[in-house]
């Protein structure tokens, strides 16, 4: 009986990186097993050179399987110790980077009494386990969001995404004329300054850019009405600034929703009720933080609904998360328009990436992800990376 082994039909295990299959019932008294064939694609790496050369196919429950020893790996102290290798696989061509193959069948005597119903299967660059993607969260994950409607839209600063006034790529220190969201498709986000002012092109950190400016009037404002998104009822907003020594500072502006700086602490004023609310502890000046807030809505007050908010924040250089603030207020402010600063404050900050996106836990765990590697620059992910991908045919006699 031949047996066919694909990745997507096994259970992964992330930590020890090994797939996992269970048949419903035992092998009925088999004698040979033969490895006829397997294909490997290795996830995405950084470069070619990490692509190991060749690469072993283990399996436990095989192993255990057999008759007798069938291979041992020898140790650097000259130790040699009982294998779970079944095959040695190696690339398909010299430069065909990252995908290898069995060159011939590797046939093995089972005990026919030590057969179970499990087949696992590990793939080692020697003994360093090979399993799926894990290099950040990589751009096309977020563009999987975006198109899945979880994302709304997602500026950056990044080349191309920011012009100057003459509408060329903005360099640091230009003043910016245009300002677009980086995802591809759906609503197109298009900022541009307000009346006279004057807002610049910087670097954040030495990782990323964004904008800043002295500004005694609105700063900066999404102008495409027409194509002007409304935050679902249940929503979120995330963005990274480095917070400057302005005792009162609007950040940005969400519809009737303003979002400040004001002494030293994250607060929000929904315009539906008077006063400002306290979102967070007390930040530091000059230092670099993510501000995470979202929205979904509670009946506390019965009758209509009201607006519960939630807000965390990342201390970038302490790399320490807050713990979540949450407050609620009557009815659901108006999101309908996108700003960064205002009439009341000056925009001394730097604010830096931003991101609209639904109230969704896993969504906000990835963007807060994605967020966490950009600030620092570190690796954060590889467009297009792909996970591993396996086939194996067993010959089961």
């Amino acid at each position: 009986m031949r047996f066919l082994f694909h990745q997507d039909q096994a259970t992964y295990d992330a930590t020890d990186k090994v797939y996992k299959f269970v048949c419903t019932e035992n092998l009925q008294n088999p004698t040979v097993l033969v490895l006829e064939d397997c294909v490997y694609r290795a996830t995405t790496m950084a470069t070619n050179e990490l692509y190991p050369h060749t690469i072993y196919l283990r399996s436990k429950q095989i192993t255990e399987m057999m008759r007798r020893e069938h291979t041992q790996e020898v140790r650097s102290n000259g130790s040699k110790i009982r294998s779970t290798i079944i095959a040695v696989l190696t690339r398909t061509h010299p430069l065909d980077f990252g995908r290898y193959e069995l060159k011939r069948p590797y046939r093995f005597r089972v005990n026919k009494h030590r057969t179970n119903k499990v087949f696992d299967f590990q793939f080692t660059d020697n003994v360093t386990a090979l399993g799926n993607y894990e290099g950040g969260v990589a751009f096309n994950t977020l563009s999987d969001l975006h198109t899945a409607g979880e994302i709304i839209f997602l500026v950056d600063f990044s080349v191309g995404t920011v012009k100057n006034l003459a509408g060329a790529n903005a360099s640091i220190g230009d003043s910016i004329g245009n300002m677009y969201s980086i995802l591809p498709g759906g609503t197109t986000i298009n900022y541009t300054p307000v009346g006279s002012s004057v807002i610049e092109y910087v670097a954040l950190n030495s990782d990323v850019n964004g904008l800043s400016g002295d500004s005694t009037w609105e700063a900066i404002a999404d102008q495409t009405n027409s194509n002007n998104p409304q935050f679902t009822t249940e929503s979120g907003f995330t963005f990274l600034f480095k917070a400057s020594s302005e005792s009162l500072e609007m950040l940005h502006k969400i519809g009737s929703l303003k979002i400040y700086r004001y002494n030293g602490t994250i607060q929000v004023h929904p315009a539906v009720s008077g006063g400002y609310t306290v979102m967070s502890a007390s930040l530091t000046n000059s230092r670099n933080y993510i501000v995470q807030l979202w929205w979904s809505l509670t009946n506390e007050s019965g009758g209509t609904y009201d607006m519960a908010l939630s807000c965390r924040v990342w201390n970038v250089s302490l790399e320490t998360m807050s713990s979540t603030m949450i407050a609620t207020f009557p009815n659901t402010p108006n999101f309908s328009a996108y700003r960064i600063s205002s009439a009341q404050t000056h925009i001394r900050a730097v604010i830096g990436l931003f991101s609209v996106h639904k109230n969704t836990e896993s969504t906000r765990n990835t963007i807060m992800e994605y967020f966490q590697d950009q600030s620092t620059g570190e690796e954060s992910g590889i467009p297009n990376a792909v996970d591993a991908e396996f086939n194996i045919t067993l010959q089961i006699k």
